[in-house]
C-alpha cells in the first residue's frame, strides 16, 4: 500500500548568512513566517544534509522518539513543498556510502532490529541493521526507504512504514 510505505524527503534550508537591505514596503505586511528550521521538498539528498522523512499520508514526520514498540510520528503541515519546524528530534544526518543511506542524530541511528517474531525500527548502532535504500515509487519525488542489510522475509525485504506510528514492515 503506497499510502503506508511512500516517504518523501525534506532538505534543510541553508541561511545564506547575507542580511538584505531594508526595502520600504509597497504593500501591506506579511506576517513572519513560523520561527524554526526550513525544509523543502527535494528528489536527491547527499552526504551531510540534514533531512526530515515526511509521510504523506499520516501528515508525520519520523522522529526519534519512540512509542512502545514504533517510532513516533510528528505531525507536521507542509505549505508550498516546505515545512518549518523546531523540533530537533525529526532532523536526520543523512551519510552515503555506496549509493546507501544511514539516517542519524548524534548517537541515534534508524535501523531495523529482530524482537522475538517481529521487526521493530532501532535507533542503536549496535543492531546492526541501519543501512537503507531509497527505491523509486509510483508518485514523484516519494521514495519507499528499503532497509538494505536486513535479510528479506518469506513476505519481501524490509521497509520503513506508517502504521499508527513508523514501523519496519516486510512486503513485496
Amino acid at each position: 500500500n503506497e499510502a503506508l510505505f511512500a516517504q518523501q524527503i525534506y532538505l534543510i534550508v541553508e541561511d545564506s548568512g547575507e542580511t538584505p537591505e531594508p526595502e520600504e514596503p509597497e504593500e501591506p505586511e506579511v506576517p513572519e513566517a513560523p520561527a524554526g528550521n526550513e525544509y523543502t521538498k527535494t528528489a536527491t539528498i547527499a552526504d551531510g544534509d540534514t533531512v526530515l522523512i515526511y509521510n504523506a499520508s499520516s501528515g508525520t514526520v519520523v522522529s526519534s522518539n519512540k512509542s512502545g514498540y514504533k517510532l513516533a510520528g510528528v505531525g507536521v503541515t507542509p505549505a508550498e513543498d516546505k515545512i518549518v519546524t523546531e523540533d530537533e528530534s525529526v532532523a536526520w544526518t543523512v551519510s552515503v556510502v555506496d549509493g546507501k543511506y544511514t539516517f542519524s542524530q548524534g548517537d541515534k541511528v534508524l535501523g531495523a532490529v529482530k524482537s522475538g517474531t517481529y521487526v521493530n525500527p532501532s535507533l542503536n548502532a549496535a543492531d546492526g541493521y541501519t543501512t537503507w535504500e531509497l527505491v523509486s515509487s509510483a508518485t514523484d519525488s516519494t521514495w519507499y526507504i528499503k532497509n538494505a542489510t536486513f535479510p528479506a522475509s518469506n513476505y519481501g525485504p524490509y521497509y520503513l512504514e506508517y502504521y499508527s506510528g513508523y514501523t519496519v514492515y516486510a512486503s513485496n
